[in-house]
């Protein structure tokens, strides 16, 4: 981008929306900081705007984020998070580490008791006892092959955000290798459009785990 603007002979604001640590987001700062252009961290959270949807979180930080928490979009909140460089990525950090956390772990404990031929029994004590955390098994983990790509990447960089602060970064690291596997099934050629939304859960982890049979093989 730097080289870009630098080509171009413009410095357009420069807006990182991406899922990053903060220290990733801090290195492009600097990276761009010789070509005089705001630069403006944006944390997001929620799924894309749509009719009749719940709003799409913007979390804005950096000097220049009144660049951003000017736009007027309905559909969109803008939520300020001070002037530091990294603060709004650090929110999307946290935010993920639970949300799409919790997804590869219960992904990864359906994996592990189908692979220990336990995972009927399983289900049912989960119907019993776990009602909740079932029907987010079965809403969610049948539809990860779509994001798996991007984000097994993410639970890196939550890794390293963790890390940075003395706290442990192996669950973390645990999401990554389980999205990295979901990534390696047919699921991942799929877009949230196009996969089927009537694939069951047991379909999804006799997938997962057939893949995990072939990676231990190699």
């Amino acid at each position: 981008a730097a080289r870009a603007m630098r080509a171009a002979g413009v410095r357009p604001a420069f807006v990182d929306c991406n899922a990053v640590a903060p220290a990733t987001v801090r290195a492009s700062a600097e990276a761009l900081a010789p070509t005089g252009a705001d630069f403006v961290d944006v944390g997001i959270v929620g799924r894309g705007p749509g009719p009749g949807g719940e709003r799409t979180r913007f979390y804005v930080s950096g000097a220049a984020r009144q660049r951003v928490l000017e736009l007027r979009v309905p559909e969109i909140e803008l939520i300020d998070m001070g002037e530091e460089v990294g603060a709004a990525s650090a929110l999307k950090m946290a935010y993920s580490a639970l949300n799409k956390g919790t997804d590869a772990l219960f992904a990864t404990v359906l994996v592990a008791a189908e692979r220990l031929g336990v995972r009927p029994a399983l289900m049912r004590e989960l119907e019993g006892s776990q009602a909740e955390a079932l029907k987010r098994m079965r809403v969610r983990v049948p539809f990860l092959g779509a994001t798996a790509k991007r984000f097994a990447p993410e639970m890196a960089e939550i890794a390293a955000t963790y890390a940075s602060v003395g706290v442990t970064p192996e669950f973390h690291r645990g999401a990554e290798w389980l999205y990295a596997l979901v990534a390696e099934t047919p699921y991942a050629a799929e877009t949230r459009a196009t996969q089927p939304r009537e694939r069951s859960l047991d379909e999804a982890v006799g997938v997962f785990a057939a893949t995990l049979e072939r990676w231990a093989a190699q």
